[in-house]
């Protein structure tokens, strides 16, 4: 932080300290409330080339030709799951579902280093086709895909049956039914699902979508559960799916196993024996037990990034592997639109924007300066109006992609207060800046901090920050889902969405819940006709065109922005996980059946 804050006076020096504070120590939330008031074959940690000249990293590495059968890869979960089940479940819960339940389709898996790319792969169907006029989609079932041997599935196949049984459970509670179901959403795709025999299901829609498969074989949403769920077995606490793995034994509060599934139709690919999931919530703790190899890798959140680099420099011997792909989902902030707002005008919009250092704060919140000092590469992305990780970002840095609109990205407190004046602000502008605490996972509150010391220090503004407890009660209808009716910003966090029609019209397409800006007082129609024609178009370019449109149109007039961006940092491992990183697949997918079936166990790396 120390480059960025050395351009102001030194009597700015204790508003400095604590907002570096805020973003490498984790303070508590509201800290700062008061300014402003108002490798090689084997694998081995030497090998392959690794991610800058200090020979610290390695890329992922392909030994599955060595590979062997065995091993329960231990690993680390913060929070245990309440129930098992994707459609009821909250975050911590979804995961272990995604493990043991099969999808009508999958995501496609990429083997380092080809670019990941928006795909599908069979999965329960193995093949699928849609209709000339669009309004069918017709998937053909696997044969002999088994359900758990247990009762009360008994290894029985699994039929069409069960697939409608599982969207129809979707469409009666999920509440992510409207991202799908047309009769809960005119602007949902799907009508009904059709079963026309016991190995065929088809997929009704209301109109063409070009994106529907990427919906289908997302994990949030449709999972393969048997009929005999309905009753059969208690669904919260147990598992019959069909998928590449079995729940075997779980002590709540203290551990997950699960085994491979022998019957699964790509068992041949794997070779571990199991998974164990072991529920450490404190970081620390998870931390001193990979230490010991208690635990095969340890994936470091945010500021602990700062971790491995010691950790590598200690046990040499350890995999430093870097991290790959940038998230889909972050923080969004948005202004209040409410007659009168100053931010109706977007000239006031844009000074907020420029008075933002993007560069800055991604460098500080990836860990830059470390890992730099170490020899390590950071790539960066800032985010555009649609999160750097959605496969049709395009970079707001780039002057001939977007123009004029470009400016309005980059830091420039001078022509930001320019931009102030021409709409007749004289002097820093008084607002407020709300966003939920101790809600989101860290470091969203250290990040909300110090986007709001920087706007303060741009002087362009002088900004109350109201720091709302309890997001469900207090935040979520009021300012998430408010329609952008409030005064001043706000900002929340958000996941990442399985296909970037869906973002798109939370919060770009006029009148929906996250969507309330305005042009010159009403709805953009403009942005409103190229999301309706995005998501129509089946030309993959021809769309990616109209997402660019929507991305420079976005930008020109600053309805909203997401946060500065994102920096990649490293994962660390212990040498005998193998291929770890070696397969990867889009977000959205489940990675224990897309790309971590590939992982083995190397015991000839193990040490005692």
């Amino acid at each position: 932080m120390s480059n960025y804050w050395a351009r102001f006076t030194e009597s700015r020096l204790n508003r400095r300290r604590l907002i570096r504070g805020a973003a490498g120590l984790g303070v508590a939330a509201g800290a700062l409330s008061f300014i402003g008031c108002g490798g090689d074959d084997d694998g081995d940690s030497t090998g392959g080339s690794g991610s800058g000249s200090s020979g610290l990293s390695m890329n992922p590495t392909d030994t599955t030709s060595k590979a062997v059968r065995g091993g329960v890869y231990v690993q680390p979960i913060n929070a245990e799951p309440a129930a098992f089940d994707v459609i009821t479940g909250a975050a911590p819960d979804v995961p272990h579902p995604a493990r043991v339940y099969s999808r009508i389709i999958k995501y496609q898996a990429y083997k380092y280093p080809d670019a990941v790319q928006p795909a599908i792969a069979p999965d329960a169907a193995t093949s699928w086709e849609t209709s000339p006029d669009g309004l069918t989609v017709t998937y053909k079932l696997r044969q002999g895909m088994k359900f758990d041997p247990r009762p009360p599935t008994n290894g029985r196949n699994v039929t069409a049956a069960d697939v409608k049984y599982s969207a129809d459970r979707f469409a009666g509670i999920s509440t992510q039914r409207s991202v799908l179901f047309n009769q809960y959403n005119p602007d949902a795709a799907i009508n009904a699902f059709e079963t026309p025999d016991p190995s065929t299901v088809t997929v009704k829609l209301a109109f063409p979508y070009a994106p529907i498969n990427m919906l289908i074989g997302a994990w949030r949403y449709i999972v393969v559960m048997p009929t005999e769920s309905d009753g059969g077995y208690d669904i919260r606490n147990d598992m019959r799916g069909s998928g590449a793995w079995r729940l075997k034994e779980y002590l709540r509060g203290s551990k997950y196993v699960y085994e491979r599934n022998p019957d699964w139709y790509d068992a041949a690919k794997v070779n571990l024996d199991g998974l164990e999931f072991v529920v450490i919530p404190e970081q620390s703790a998870a931390l001193a037990q990979f230490r010991t190899g208690a635990l095969w890798s340890f994936a470091p959140n945010a500021s602990p990034q700062r971790e491995v680099i010691p950790l590598k420099q200690e046990f040499p011997n350890l995999n430093l592997i870097p991290q790959d792909e940038f998230s889909a989902g972050g923080t969004w902030v948005r202004f209040g639109y409410l007659p009168g707002s100053p931010f109706r005008d977007e000239r006031v919009r844009k000074a907020l924007s420029m008075s933002v250092d993007r560069e800055l704060f991604i460098r500080t919140f990836g860990e830059a300066e470390m890992f730099e000092a170490a020899g390590l590469d950071v790539p960066m992305r800032w985010n555009s109006p649609i999160y750097s990780g959605e496969s049709f970002w395009a970079d707001p840095q780039d002057d001939k992609v977007y123009g004029e609109s470009a400016k309005f990205y980059k830091y420039n407190p001078a022509e930001a207060k320019a931009l102030l004046s021409a709409a007749g602000i004289t002097g820093a502008l008084e607002t407020q800046f709300h966003f939920p605490v101790g809600f989101f996972a860290p470091p969203f509150d250290q990040k909300m901090e110090v986007l709001h010391a920087m706007l303060q220090d741009s002087n362009n503004f002088k900004i109350a920050i109201d720091a709302v407890t309890n997001y469900n009660a207090n935040f979520q209808t009021p300012y998430t889902n408010g329609m952008d009716k409030w005064e001043g910003i706000a900002a929340a966090a958000t996941a990442a969405r399985a296909e970037v029609d869906v973002l798109l019209h939370e919060y770009i397409k006029s009148e929906q819940p996250r969507s309330g800006h305005l042009d010159n007082g009403q709805p953009d129609k403009t942005l409103d006709d190229l999301v309706a024609k995005q998501r129509s178009e089946l030309d993959t370019q021809k769309r990616s065109a109209l997402i660019l449109e929507i991305q420079k149109r976005v930008a020109s007039k600053m309805y909203y922005f997401k946060e500065p961006g994102q920096a990649l940092g490293y994962n660390i491992m212990h040498p005998w996980l193998q291929n770890y990183g070696l397969w990867r697949s889009k977000s959205g997918g489940s990675q224990d059946q897309e790309t971590n079936i590939y992982h083995w166990y190397d015991a000839t790396k193990k040490t005692s």
